[in-house]
């Protein structure tokens, strides 16, 4: 049984590394126990800067092999596809504006082994802990399909879930996000909510995924439009109006209690802090569908793939929501969590500096410091950014703050879910009527010497 899509899936993407880019996969085959021996490799290859595609064969009490940091490389994944990462950044961008349903097929290979009711048992799959703070083990990777039921989208989003019985998992929903907001919706109607949650899938599934919106904002529809092609999807067996990409390695169907909750955590969140317990919605599993020989996707919290995720994702829609009100927004660029560095051309005037930086942090929930920069300095170079914060910045007239707002409950700092965001103003945007002069070589000069034979002649080359 098989499906073919220029949207791929975890196999596809596999095989393209094993064949095309073998420095990018490596393959462990000893025996490891999935209580932090898996995280404990991966950290190690991190320090050593290195974050290839990780592969553990033999797992302790599953028959399921485990891949780590499979979007951990916008390059790795840009390549496999032919494109550079700009062209993936474009791309996704213009996935919005040309959106492509799904194509609904009558079977999948996501459906090759099925088991329902008292057969469900989620201790075949990988117990995997991560910091020496959980209880439980978690499953990490979870794309999370809920239909919002005032629009009538499918939404997909990415949540912990906690393994708390032969057939049940604690779901940890962000406050306010999209999930929670259906969820409560249905509650609020005395009704559960049904849930899939799809493990094992390609990159590209997983950037369209987190594209940030409304609820309105079909992800299934953006992926499509970043794949160029429709995404195969079969129907949920609990609920048929969940859609659920054929190709993905496993599935796990059921709904959300609207009354039953559970002690969930502590847990190793990505910004690398334990998050407290707290009683979490109760995910009832009815079936579990997997492939033949099903590959358990996995991500290590804290690590470069949930920024690399997450960033591009944010960055991609602040640079696209933001040039549709500011045109002198130039770049975005996030270089790590909650934080958002922004370059602006200094020709144009359509706003003042904190009108842009306060829209940015009353707009987007996970931004928590936003910095501008004249579109001259290269805001991903940590020498050209420190220096202007040092040049251009008078912290009484251009550092804004702006508190009581909401937070997202993975930062220890917040206090009941309630932060204080502050922007930098560090551009000479709307500050002279001259900009000040800054230090340069004659145009051609280097046309004019041979710098490289000067500098190879004196090292004795």
């Amino acid at each position: 049984m098989s499906t073919s899509s220029s949207c791929d899936d975890l196999r596809s993407f596999i095989a393209y590394l094993q064949e095309h880019s073998k420095r990018e996969y490596l393959q462990i085959n000893d025996p490891l126990k999935g209580d932090w021996q898996l995280a404990a490799i991966n950290q190690t290859l991190v320090s050593k800067m290195r974050m290839p595609v990780i592969e553990f064969t033999d797992v302790e009490h599953t028959n399921m092999p485990v891949v780590q940091n499979v979007c951990a490389s916008l390059n790795r994944i840009a390549k496999s596809k032919g494109w550079t990462v700009p062209e993936l950044e474009e791309r996704l961008a213009q996935a919005y504006d040309n959106l492509i349903a799904p194509a609904v097929l009558n079977d999948g290979p996501v459906r090759e082994n099925t088991v329902q009711g008292g057969d469900v048992d989620l201790s075949l799959l990988p117990a995997i802990r991560y910091t020496e703070s959980e209880t439980h083990p978690y499953i990490s990777a979870a794309h999370v399909v809920a239909r919002d039921p005032i629009s009538g989208s499918l939404n997909i989003s990415f949540h912990r879930l906690m393994i708390c019985g032969k057939n049940q998992l604690a779901l940890y929903a962000t406050p306010a996000g999209h999930l929670d907001r259906i969820h409560k919706h249905n509650i609020a109607n005395g009704e559960d909510t049904p849930i899939a949650v799809f493990i094992g899938a390609s990159p590209l599934w997983s950037l369209g995924a987190l594209a940030a919106g409304g609820l309105a904002l079909d992800e299934m529809e953006v992926i499509g439009g970043l794949c160029g092609s429709a995404l195969p999807v079969v129907k949920g067996l609990h609920d048929e109006q969940l859609l659920i990409p054929a190709n993905a390695e496993l599935v796990l169907e059921g709904s959300l209690s609207k009354s039953d909750a559970t002690p969930e955590g502590p847990y190793g969140e990505a910004f690398g802090y334990v998050s407290e317990v707290a009683d979490r919605p109760l995910f009832i599993v009815q079936s579990l569908s997997h492939r033949n020989d099903p590959i358990f996707q996995d991500i290590i919290p804290a690590q470069l793939e949930h920024l690399t995720m997450t960033g591009v994702a944010v960055q991609v829609h602040l640079q696209k929501s933001l040039l549709e009100q500011f045109s002198c927004v130039n770049r975005v660029f996030l270089p790590t969590a909650m934080t958002a560095y922004i370059a602006v051309s200094t020709d144009i005037k359509d706003a003042s500096a904190h009108d842009i930086m306060t829209t940015i942090l009353k707009e987007q929930r996970f931004v928590k410091h936003v910095v501008m920069f004249d579109d001259s300095v290269d805001i991903s170079n940590a020498k050209q950014t420190q220096n202007a914060i040092s040049v251009q910045v008078q912290a009484d007239r251009d550092v804004l703050t702006l508190p009581d707002q909401l937070g997202n409950e993975l930062d220890p700092s917040e206090t009941k879910g309630r932060t204080t965001k502050w922007g930098i103003d560090a551009s000479s945007y709307g500050k002279y009527s001259e900009a000040p002069k800054k230090n340069k070589l004659p145009t051609g000069l280097e046309e004019t010497m041979d710098i490289k034979g000067i500098i190879d002649r004196a090292l004795g080359k």
